[in-house]
């Protein structure tokens, strides 16, 4: 489908940041644009709007899609040190509007309703940070980051279940295979559930009130840096998993995305590029899902500890 530069709010831009939409539309006329065709003209019109050390954040990891695409948004406005920077900001705002208006009506940005994901929202819109659907290409799966599994924080597939929490024990060759919760029976999370949600809902609700009380300044969302202290200050048990699991020479990111997904964090990886506040309900989740696996009722026998 073409750009339908008429259904975007043109008033809110700057001058600048409408001539380029305009110059953007123009080239499109009235071809269909793809993922591959909306990357290139990304490159084209908005390299010139950024210093030369910024041009790596206009870069798309693996093939282009839409999703990989909109994660350019957020990862330039986070960049742009809170809007100080007018340029990444202006790019960031270019990059949403096409990803909004090559289709009709606009494509529609949604999360599903977890509270987790709900304060997210509301945090993010205090902090000015935009926010996006998350969705990683497994074999040929499209699996939504947000899409919980309802037993732990896994995609989810089919009946609201991960790979790992619909399948028999000991069958772990799938996504999620080594994470945190990856050893957990369906009947383990059936009897964790209510704990686990009331956990995540306790933790979530505090954590946002928290941030309000401090006058919008406490770190909510997980830092492009630093990421080992917040994680021990934000996220306790994911934090004290990170300490015991991670090495000197080993990427911060990599070892937190190994702790949450496992074998496939890489995938992960790809898909937030350097947009890594977006990793926050996903770890307010996982947090609440731990809380409640260390408190849990033992139910006769030794109580299992989360493997490092």
């Amino acid at each position: 489908m073409p750009f339908y530069l008429e259904d975007a709010n043109l008033s809110l831009l700057t001058e600048l940041e409408a001539s380029v939409l305009r110059a953007i539309a123009d080239e499109i006329g009235e071809n269909v644009v793809n993922p591959s065709m909306a990357l290139t003209l990304i490159r084209r019109f908005l390299t010139p709007l950024l210093a030369a050390e910024q041009h790596d954040l206009l870069r798309v990891v693996g093939q282009p899609s839409w999703d990989r695409i909109h994660t350019l948004y957020p990862q330039l406005a986070f960049a742009s040190n809170k809007g100080a920077d007018r340029q990444l900001l202006a790019a960031a705002t270019l990059v949403h509007l096409l990803f909004l208006h090559t289709t009709r009506p606009p494509r529609d940005v949604q999360f599903p309703p977890f509270v987790e994901l709900s304060s997210f929202r509301r945090v993010a819109g205090y902090l000015k940070l935009p926010v996006v659907p998350l969705s990683v290409q497994v074999g040929e799966h499209q699996l939504d980051l947000y899409k919980f599994c309802q037993y732990c924080w896994l995609p989810a597939r089919a009946r609201d279940l991960c790979a790992l929490h619909s399948i028999k024990p000991g069958n772990l060759g799938r996504f999620g295979k080594q994470s945190a919760c990856g050893y957990t029976t369906q009947k383990q999370g059936q009897r964790l559930k209510e704990l686990f949600n009331g956990c995540t809902h306790a933790f979530v609700s505090q954590e946002e009130l928290d941030f309000h009380e401090s006058d919008f300044a406490l770190p909510f969302m997980l830092p492009p840096s630093g990421l080992a202290a917040w994680l021990l200050e934000r996220r306790p048990f994911i934090g004290g998993m990170f300490a015991q699991r991670h090495t000197p020479e080993a990427n911060p990111l990599d070892t937190l995305l190994s702790i949450l997904y496992g074998s496939q964090g890489d995938l992960v990886a790809e898909s937030i590029g350097g947009a890594v506040h977006l990793l926050t309900p996903i770890t307010a989740r996982a947090e609440g899902w731990m809380t409640a696996w260390n408190v849990r009722p033992s139910h006769g026998g030794n109580r299992r500890k989360l493997s490092v």
